[in-house]
């Protein structure tokens, strides 16, 4: 309802949204071995688990990290002393969030 007002309006709401289609393009997904909880895993942090993920990726995929324009990835369980995993693994992949 707000939205469709302020739409009509020409609202600051009507300039957020495009209503031009864009490309998506996954190029693969990947994730890291299942093990034992508490075990091979026990001394990483979830976004360095993320991370390794990530460089697997683009290792197997020979992306450029340069052309990735948005990062999409989930977790299980959040892990409370990373904020935001995507972002920051992402980063130490060396994927230019």
């Amino acid at each position: 309802m707000l939205r469709t007002a302020a739409l009509k309006r020409g609202g600051a709401i009507s300039r957020c949204f495009s209503t031009k289609p864009k490309n998506v393009v996954v190029v693969d997904g990947c994730r890291i071995p299942f093990t034992l909880a508490g075990t091979v895993y026990n001394d990483y942090l979830a976004v360095d688990l993320a991370r390794f993920a990530l460089k697997g990726l683009l290792t197997k995929t020979a992306l450029d990290p340069k052309l990735i324009d948005y990062l999409y990835m989930g977790t299980v369980i959040q892990e409370p002393r990373t904020s935001n995993i995507a972002r920051e693994a992402g980063m130490g992949a060396g994927i230019p969030i």
